[in-house]
């Protein structure tokens, strides 16, 4: 994987609360706050993890997020050795789904909850290194 575009090297500020590990991102060049993200045991699955990300609504549209989700992806392979890592987006939200795109992602399945349905989306170690 390529060296982060417009992150700094310690683009994850790590911290551990009930198997949370999540951590802000700000830009390199100003050094602004962009967002933050975070990796845990899917609620309904702790075997699978999945990650989410926020971004300010200013950072939109700028890459920041398919790069924030590589770098999670990133980070679950190689430091939680996972084997593979989950996201899941609400059907209408097309830049983010998207955005699991373009991280390497794949649709998996639809699943619901008390509110509605969703996708889950999915990516394997041993395919992400195939690209």
């Amino acid at each position: 994987m390529n060296k982060p575009k417009h992150f700094g090297q310690n683009y994850l500020k790590n911290f551990i609360r009930k198997n949370l590990i999540s951590g802000r991102f700000i830009t390199k060049e100003d050094l602004q706050y962009v967002g933050h993200a975070g990796i845990y045991p899917r609620p309904t699955r702790k075997e699978d993890w999945e990650f989410v990300y926020f971004l300010r609504r200013d950072a939109w549209g700028k890459g920041y997020a398919t790069e924030i989700a590589r770098r999670i992806i990133q980070y679950g392979f190689e430091d939680l050795r996972l084997p593979e890592v989950f996201a899941t987006v609400d059907d209408d939200h097309f830049a983010s789904i998207r955005v699991l795109e373009k991280s390497g992602m794949k649709f998996e399945r639809f699943e619901t909850d008390d509110d509605s349905r969703f996708s889950v989306y999915s990516v394997e170690k041993i395919n992400r290194n195939k690209r």
